[in-house]
């Protein structure tokens, strides 16, 4: 029984294997171009101290 599920999914991943390539053939994938991460990064960082800021000032009062 262990012989046949093995085999089984031997055979399996060979079909989506396949499949996967008749996929990549048939449709070109176009990746999106990746944006200015440094300049998005900074943003939450000033965004993220601008908030720990105003928490301390409340919990001040």
């Amino acid at each position: 029984m262990l012989v046949l599920i093995v085999a089984v999914a031997i055979i399996g991943s060979f079909v989506v294997e396949y499949l996967v390539h008749l996929f990549a053939d048939n449709y070109e994938i176009e990746w999106a171009p990746q944006a200015d991460t440094t300049n998005s990064a900074q943003e939450i960082v000033i965004a993220m101290r601008k908030t720990h800021r105003e928490i301390a000032n409340l919990n001040a009062r």
